[in-house]
């Protein structure tokens, strides 16, 4: 006997759905590691991110002087809109007449869970790395790439970018950009040093960037260009199924949703980033939510729909950068 879409339903939620958004992350190491200390906002009608960007005032007074007791308004918050993502689970009347009985909608449920979290994972993936060519405002639709978050004036392709709110490369806003590098176009030789400059230059003391992110044809001329202890990969990333390797002693890594161009050198991305201060913030209520399997009324099929609700944002981009402009031979 046929199972109900009610029993289909309570299958899904009860077998797959807990473990769902761990399953949608897990296909991205990013993605995985912002998961993994995002925060869950349970209500709202945006997300407010505060940062904090300058100190508290203050400053060296001479005995018996009188000092400052000037305040300086330290804390405030960038504003972002949610944004909503959905994957459908579409079942067809052959295959559940295929797959009879609980155990047979068990495995079928399975290879549709599993195809929905890819597909999920890599549509944020894709809007994640997705470039900015433009002049512009934080996206009304996908959640914001993190060219959006880090981009500004300086890389000629963004002026006036507005994102969470506030304008950047306003003068009063130079704490709101990202650091941006030019690696000065193809045929200039190995730009190991460039990368190092770069990473160097987002450092500030103990606070260093955490990840290092390239596309797959960039990480592999990076591995063949480096000593056999270069090539260090951690042992619990490659169990988990992602190239890896280290910089600076942070993990490098790859990943094909990465702009690269094989001609157009100016829009390839290499990303230096500090996740410490990059969250992937993913509605409570909104978390990868099921609706129920219904009929759908001109086909012989049921469906159901996964539904996300969330936003990439930053509480200080300065600590992380965007490379642009070289090419695969150069990554050495």
């Amino acid at each position: 006997m046929a199972l109900t879409h009610d029993q289909i339903t309570s299958i899904t939620r009860k077998f797959f759905l807990k473990n769902f958004t761990q399953l949608v992350f897990d296909q991205n190491l990013l993605q995985k590691r912002l998961a993994a200390k995002g925060t869950k906002p349970s209500s709202g009608s945006t997300i407010m991110q505060p940062f904090l960007h300058q100190g508290s005032g203050g400053g060296a007074y001479p005995p018996y002087g009188v000092h400052s007791m000037a305040n300086i308004d330290q804390n405030t918050a960038a504003e972002f809109n949610w944004k909503y993502y959905n994957v459908p689970i579409v079942i067809s009347r052959a295959d559940l007449l295929m797959n009879d009985g609980p155990e047979g909608v068990f495995k079928l449920m399975k290879i549709k869970m599993d195809a929905a979290a890819m597909t999920m994972s890599d549509n944020l993936a894709t809007d994640m790395f997705k470039i900015t060519t433009a002049a512009g405002t934080d996206s009304s639709i996908e959640i914001n790439s993190l060219d959006t978050m880090l981009n500004d004036v300086a890389d000629g392709l963004s002026t006036g970018l507005v994102y969470g709110g506030i304008t950047k490369g306003a003068a009063t806003n130079t704490f709101w950009a990202g650091k941006t590098s030019d690696f000065g176009g193809a045929g200039l030789g190995p730009i190991y040093s460039r990368i190092n400059s770069f990473f160097m230059e987002i450092a500030d003391g103990n606070i260093l960037p955490t990840i290092v992110v390239m596309h797959n044809v960039a990480f592999g001329a990076y591995i063949n260009n480096q000593q056999p202890q270069q090539q260090y990969m951690k042992q619990s990333e490659m169990d988990a199924g992602f190239l890896t390797a280290t910089f600076n002693g942070r993990t490098v890594s790859a990943d094909l949703h990465v702009s690269y161009h094989a001609v157009t050198d100016a829009l390839n991305r290499l990303y230096v980033l500090n996740e410490k201060f990059i969250d992937f913030v993913t509605h409570s209520k909104e978390n990868n939510r099921l609706e129920p399997f219904q009929k759908i009324v001109d086909q012989n099929v049921i469906a159901g729909q996964l539904y996300w609700a969330g936003e990439l944002t930053s509480s200080d981009p300065s600590r992380s950068g965007v490379a642009h402009n070289f090419e695969a031979a150069d990554i050495t």
